[in-house]
C-alpha cells in the first residue's frame, strides 16, 4: 500500500538528488500534473524541461516537453508506472511489479502495489538513462566562449547543461579529449 503524498515525497528526493549530481537547475526536471485519465485517476509526468538559451523562463523548447521520462497514474490501491519502450527495453524491471506492454502507445505499464527502494532505484535509472540520451532540438555548435574553463574543469561548465548537450566540444571532453588549457590531452 502507498499514499500519493508519500510517493511524491520520494519522487522529489529522487529529482533533487539527480539535479544536484548533474549540476542541473531544479526547473529542468519536473514531476508535473497531467490531466486525469478516463477513469478520473490523477496522472503525473516526469520530464526534462529545456529553456531556450540565453535563459528566458517564458521560452521553453517545445520538443523537450513532448518526451516524458515516465508517467505515474495514481489508482486507489496501486500505482501504474508507465515508461517508454526506449527505457523499458534496457532497464531491469523491478521484481514486485506486474507488466503490460502497449504497442500502440509505445509504453510499458508496471503495476506497483507497494513502494520499495527498488522502485525508486528504477526511476533513478530511468532518469539517468534519459539524461544520457537527451538531445536538445536546438542546433549543435562547436563550443562556447567557456572552452578553456571547461577544459580546465574537465567537464562542461555551461550554465544551461541541457542546451549544452548540443556542444560538440562537450562530447570531446566526456570522451577524455581535451584540446585546451592546463589539462590538454590532444597536441
Amino acid at each position: 500500500m502507498y499514499s500519493m503524498s508519500e510517493f511524491e515525497t520520494y519522487m522529489q528526493d529522487v529529482i533533487e538528488r539527480f539535479v544536484l549530481n548533474n549540476r542541473l537547475s531544479a526547473e529542468n526536471v519536473v514531476f508535473k500534473e497531467n490531466k486525469e485519465n478516463k477513469k478520473g485517476d490523477p496522472v503525473k509526468s516526469l520530464q526534462f524541461i529545456e529553456f531556450e538559451y540565453p535563459f528566458d523562463p517564458n521560452k521553453v523548447v517545445q520538443s523537450s516537453v513532448l518526451k516524458p521520462i515516465l508517467r505515474v497514474e495514481f489508482k486507489t490501491s496501486y500505482i501504474n508506472l508507465m515508461i517508454p519502450f526506449r527505457l523499458f527495453d534496457v532497464l531491469p524491471v523491478p521484481s514486485n511489479s506486474g507488466i503490460k506492454r502497449d504497442e500502440k502507445s509505445n509504453f510499458a505499464t508496471l503495476r506497483i502495489d507497494s513502494l520499495s527502494t527498488e522502485i525508486f532505484e528504477y526511476i533513478e535509472q530511468a532518469i539517468t538513462l534519459s539524461y544520457a540520451n537527451y538531445s536538445s532540438s536546438q542546433d549543435s555548435y562547436a563550443c562556447c566562449s567557456s572552452y578553456v574553463e571547461c577544459s580546465d574543469a574537465k567537464h562542461c561548465t555551461h550554465e544551461n547543461l541541457l542546451y549544452a548537450k548540443k556542444c560538440i566540444y562537450r562530447r570531446n571532453l566526456e570522451a577524455g579529449k581535451i584540446f585546451y588549457g592546463k589539462n590538454r590531452t590532444i597536441q
